[in-house]
């Protein structure tokens, strides 16, 4: 797991890296740089480049002056750009964009005007530092929010960069200094020979700065780091045997590499040498530098990490790093020393607990959010850094990760302050970096917690949004479904208010569908299946939903849910008003069964396709003879419940379609309780139970539904239904109860609403008016005939309107015309199923005498 706690870079100085200045040059006041610098460093870099501009205009007859004034010009753009939340004019990061393109600006104009000047090399280096600060904002930001791998990219991409730069800048300065060695005078084209090997050192240290930088991103222990660490090493090697003892910024460079060497198993060592250049090197920025080094490695090795020395000196670790910051304190002051104390005080929160540490992390989150106003998001971000990741290896007494509580302090400090946008991008950057290091639970919880706050604020879409992607990327953990159908509702809301949207419907009819894909033995899926059953039927897309059902069937791992699935899929199934989309959908549970999918409950989808082979078509007689030979022999149909039910349904129908007398019927169907089947399969075996009943004579029609408890309680359930195929059910119950005019009423709504498209509700209303006595024959067939008439040949309800029509000739005493008509119907439209053939076969036997 990458380290989170940010390299100890500080901003060096201009001075100390600038050209050396010598007899040629102007005396300058140091002062002036020094009041620059600290200008820069207190956000105020927009008064800092008036100063600089000044100056550098009063220098513009002066080459060497005007070249070092335009480097610290591009130095106070540079840092303006670092500290944008801090600067004066501060525009957030279209601001720092523009102080970072000024740095190149300020450049190309120098260069255009000056393409012989001396000086040109510094500036070239000036421009590469300008791009390592920038690199190492993208690093902060990265290192404060490590899921988000954009910053990172970027800043690795930019010290590509700065490095191919560097090697041409290297390039440029071998070529010069031969130049430069046969030279004399102040009027030549090159620098003093001794300035550019001076410079040259400076340019290998800047290589070491940026390599120092990429180590930072790589994980601790992994090849890259190992490796740009050992790049490190070996380029300060190779720098300091080229230099004097003397040589300014060698110290600077013997902090490089012993920082470099903490992560080449050589700890110990390079503490202790850091430990001695905070203490005695001739440069302040290097021991400032090689304290904030030591203090960060201690800090982390007390938090989980390696060991900075032998078991023997770990005791007084924490104190090491305590001398080293009071030694600082000293003579510094900044947001360094401020990162430094937070580093220490991590290390030390980790072992306390109860009220004690949550004051600490209270403290600490303070110190943060003070550091970040006082200096800029640069340095918030660096102690972002700190609270999200430093101790990522420690955990508190119950288990769960101190970063987390760090985390959820500040977020409750952020939300009493009113800042929910700050405290909603803490979770969402804290959520991302709790799944890439697999605490998927923590990772979850701050999802749903930013979640919750956004759908506070009504951002319903983004709510969602920030909780169904990391519930499906963790679909294992127990508590991903029950977060999932949270952010379904929250989508649903983002439905509900922009109902002109259609991508929002679309999203949510996703998520419905990912929650029944991904965990279909969940409770929460119940519900979600609630949802997606109300929101597909009201879209009339029954074919779907019954898809749905058979899916989950399929995918359940539970007998419970396997069973209730099936159920469901059986309830849509009985309701799908094409042949086609019935045939398909038992093609599809043939397939699945020829797949063994359920092999532990093998009896149920066995149950549930004999029992829609047989209810959802009309059957033939010899096919529900076999369906209660086949349910017979099921375990699952000889135990009380809808199965056995569904099983005594296929028998009355069998019953209804053989005209069995009372005295007759088996003793089994004396436990006919339909009252125990679902909803959804009592409507639509009612409409398999009345069109048997219609075969039978106009007389018997309401005794029979008598016997098959077509009741009160059962028609009201059809009625209530929204379908109106359902409610024409209803309505042939209200007519066989003795509401006769009741029925023909609600039937003939229902098909006026339906137009042409009711073609089923007028067969409903056509057999109900053949019922109503032979007034209303004619009528019926009438109405028979225009159903015909706007139905395709062939089909379901064809065949059913031109059996109307033969039925009422028969009724009439029209036996040669229905035979004829029945001819007719065999000659053109040969019955794929033996049901109709049969039918119109037996009108042909009838004798033509009969009137």
């Amino acid at each position: 797991m990458i380290s989170r706690i940010p390299t100890c870079l500080t901003l060096w100085a201009l001075t100390a890296s600038c050209f050396a200045v010598s007899a040629t040059l102007h005396a300058q006041d140091e002062a002036d740089e020094q009041t620059v610098h600290s200008m820069c460093r207190l956000g105020l870099a927009t008064s800092a480049v008036d100063y600089v501009n000044a100056r550098r205009e009063l220098a513009s007859s002066d080459r060497d002056l005007a070249a070092k004034w335009t480097m610290l010009l591009m130095e106070c753009h540079a840092q303006a750009g670092l500290y944008v939340g801090r600067s004066e004019d501060d525009n957030g990061n279209r601001g720092a964009a523009e102080q970072w393109g000024k740095c190149r600006s300020v450049y190309d104009t120098f260069i255009d005007s000056e393409q012989d000047n001396p000086r040109l090399p510094w500036l070239q280096w000036q421009l590469a530092r300008c791009e390592l600060l920038r690199a190492q904002s993208d690093a902060a930001r990265y290192l404060a929010a490590p899921a988000s791998v954009q910053p990172r990219e970027q800043a690795l991409q930019r010290i590509r960069r700065l490095l191919v730069d560097l090697e041409a800048l290297e390039d440029d300065l071998a070529n010069r200094q031969p130049l430069a060695a046969r030279g004399s005078g102040q009027d030549e084209k090159q620098a003093p020979a001794e300035q550019l090997a001076a410079l040259v050192v400076d340019v290998g240290l800047l290589r070491c700065e940026a390599l120092l930088l990429r180590t930072r991103l790589y994980p601790r222990g992994s090849a890259d780091r190992i490796a740009s660490a050992t790049e490190v090493d070996q380029q300060a090697a190779v720098i300091l045997q080229r230099t004097e003892p003397v040589w300014p910024s060698r110290a600077q460079l013997q902090v490089a590499a012993a920082t470099a060497r903490l992560d080449l198993g050589q700890s110990a060592e390079a503490v202790r040498e850091l430990e001695q250049l905070a203490n005695s090197a001739n440069n302040r920025l290097a021991r400032l530098r090689a304290a904030l080094a030591a203090i960060e490695h201690i800090a982390y090795s007390q938090a989980g990490g390696n060991s900075p020395s032998t078991s023997a000196d770990q005791p007084t670790s924490i104190s090491r790093g305590y001398v080293l910051l009071e030694h600082l304190q000293l003579t510094e002051s900044g947001p360094e020393i401020d990162l430094a104390h937070i580093q220490l005080a991590l290390a030390e929160v980790a072992r306390t607990s109860g009220s004690e540490k949550q004051a600490a992390m209270q403290a600490l989150v303070a110190q943060a959010q003070q550091l970040g106003k006082r200096y800029g998001d640069y340095w918030r971000s660096r102690a972002d850094a700190l609270l999200v990741g430093s101790l990522e290896t420690s955990s508190t007494d119950d288990g769960s990760s101190l970063t987390a509580d760090l985390v959820l302090v500040e977020v409750r400090q952020l939300l009493a302050a009113g800042d929910h946008t700050a405290a909603i991008e803490k979770l969402v950057a804290f959520r991302d970096h709790e799944a890439a290091a697999g605490r998927g639970e923590s990772a979850l919880r701050s999802a749903s917690q930013a979640a919750a706050l956004l759908a506070r604020q009504q951002q319903w879409t983004a709510a969602s949004a920030s909780l169904a992607p990391i519930s499906r990327r963790l679909a294992s953990l127990a508590e991903a479904p029950d977060a999932h159908r949270q952010a379904i509702y929250y989508q649903s809301q983002a439905m509900r208010a922009s109902t002109t949207d259609p991508q929002a419907s679309t999203d949510y009819e996703a998520l419905l569908k990912d929650q029944l894909s991904q965990w279909p033995d969940a409770p929460a899926t119940d519900e979600v299946t609630q949802w997606l059953s109300l929101w597909l039927t009201q879209a009339g897309r029954h074919d779907e939903l019954a898809s749905v059902y058979l899916h989950r069937a399929m995918a359940c791992g539970k007998p419970a849910n396997i069973e209730r699935a099936l159920l469901d899929w059986l309830g849509e199934l009985l309701h799908l008003p094409e042949a086609e989309q019935l045939q398909q959908q038992l093609s599809a549970l043939r397939g699945a069964r020829a797949r063994a999918q359920w092999p532990t409950t093998p009896a149920w989808s066995e149950a549930a396709l004999i029992f829609a082979e047989v209810t959802a078509p009309e059957p033939s007689d010899e096919q529900l003879q076999q369906a209660v030979h086949g349910l017979s022999r099921l375990d699952v149909t000889s135990v009380d419940g809808a199965w056995k039910q569904m099983l005594l349904a296929v028998r009355w129908l069998h019953a209804i379609r053989t005209e069995q007398r009372p005295a007759d019927l088996p003793p089994e169907l004396l436990q006919w309780q339909p009252d125990q089947l679902p909803s959804a399969i009592r409507q639509g075996l009612a409409r398999s139970l009345i069109a048997a009943i219609d075969e039978t004579p106009a007389a018997g029609h309401a005794q029979w539904a008598q016997r098959v408890k077509l009741d009160a309680t059962w028609r009201e359930l059809l009625l209530d239904s929204p379908s109106p195929a359902v409610q024409a059910s209803g309505f042939r119950l209200l007519a066989w109860s003795g509401n006769v005019s009741g029925g023909l009423d609600g039937l003939i709504e229902l098909s006026q609403r339906a137009g042409r498209a009711g073609g089923g509700v007028q067969i409903e209303l056509a057999n109900a008016l053949a019922d109503s006595g032979p007034n209303r024959w004619q009528q019926s067939s009438d109405l028979a005939k225009t159903v015909v008439a706007n139905s395709a040949a062939g089909s379901e309800l064809n065949q059913r309107a031109r059996w109307r029509l033969v039925k009422n000739l028969l009724l009439l005493g029209e036996i040669a015309e229905a035979q004829q008509m029945a001819k007719l119907w065999l000659a053109t439209q040969p019955a794929q199923a033996s049901l109709w053939k049969t039918r119109f076969e037996s009108v042909l036997s009838k004798p033509a005498s009969n009137n």
